[in-house]
């Protein structure tokens, strides 16, 4: 049903009812009656204009309709902001649930790490106590390296001294032996070298003048290839002897040499060029018999 015909169409009108009043600036010798008769007929005028106005105000339905909905309009209005604010109020429900999650990761975060930085300062003590037992097990490790350096110099050493007695005859051509016997090699190596002795180097009787413990050659034959001999005398004296003879040979295929370890014939042999250059230069030249790998020059040890 429409809203107008729901109200009976009225009008407005407005009644002013006009009442005397005395002025108050009347004769000063008013009456006290006077002025109580006075007040109550100002009551009394004031009602009927009251009365006047209830009366006379009337609105019409099509205004009613009007405000009421201007008020439906606002009460909507209202509303929506209403649930605007409920929603903003539940997002920040949900933000600040959220922010507290956060917070929480952030303080379990903040725990780790300072767990994480009592680890890494306690794997930081222990690398630096790594580091020193490391540097500590380095120093150990060159010590042990000489001890055992210098073990290895005096094995050698100690093996040279018993090869002392020993010389190795390089370039003295093989001789058939009968058969593959060792003994008949040795026997024909032994006469062989009593030979190069006399003829080579100018010994007589080589064979009353030196006893030889023992006369061998090295390695095994091989074809088109002069295996070196060496050879053990019972006396240094003799074997000292020899080696000096062999410093005039005329023959640069026949060798004399002593018979050391590799190792010390290597050792000697980077100290060859400053040797040669000495005796060139009139030096007096020499290898210690005791370390026969250290060179003295002119009584002074020169290192390599």
């Amino acid at each position: 049903m429409d809203k107008i015909s729901l109200h009976k169409k009225k009008t407005i009108t407005l009644k002013r009812t006009s009442t005397q009043r005395s002025d108050s600036s009347g004769s000063e010798s008013s009456s006290p009656s006077d002025k109580r008769l006075r007040n109550t007929e100002h009551k009394e005028n004031e009602g009927e204009v009251q009365e006047d106005f209830e009366e006379v105000i009337e609105v019409s339905p099509a205004l009613e309709l009007e405000i009421t909905d201007k008020m439906s309009e606002k009460l909507d209005e209202i509303l929506l902001k209403l649930y605007k604010l409920d929603s903003i109020e539940t997002t920040l429900s949900n933000l600040c649930s959220k922010t507290a999650i956060v917070e929480g990761d952030i303080s379990k975060l903040k725990a780790d790490a300072r767990g994480t930085d009592t680890k890494l300062q306690q794997m930081d003590e222990g690398l630096k106590w790594l580091d020193k037992e490391v540097n500590d097990m380095k120093l150990k490790m060159k010590f042990l390296e000489a001890v055992k350096e210098d073990l290895h110099t005096k094995q050698l050493y100690a093996e040279a001294y018993s090869r002392r007695e020993n010389l190795k005859f390089f370039g003295l051509a093989e001789k058939e032996t009968k058969g593959d016997s060792e003994v008949s090699e040795a026997i024909n190596t032994r006469d062989l070298l009593f030979e190069f002795l006399k003829h080579g180097l100018g010994f007589e009787e080589p064979e009353k003048k030196f006893e030889l413990q023992r006369v061998h050659r090295l390695g095994k034959p091989a074809s088109g290839k002069t295996r070196p001999i060496i050879a053990r005398f019972l006396r240094y004296q003799d074997r000292e002897m020899v080696l000096r003879a062999s410093f005039h040979l005329r023959d640069p295929e026949i060798k004399v040499l002593e018979y050391y370890p590799q190792e010390i014939i290597e050792r000697r042999r980077k100290k060859m060029s400053k040797l040669k250059e000495a005796k060139r230069n009139g030096m007096k030249v020499s290898f210690s018999k005791a370390e026969p790998d250290k060179l003295y020059i002119d009584g002074k040890f020169v290192p390599v």
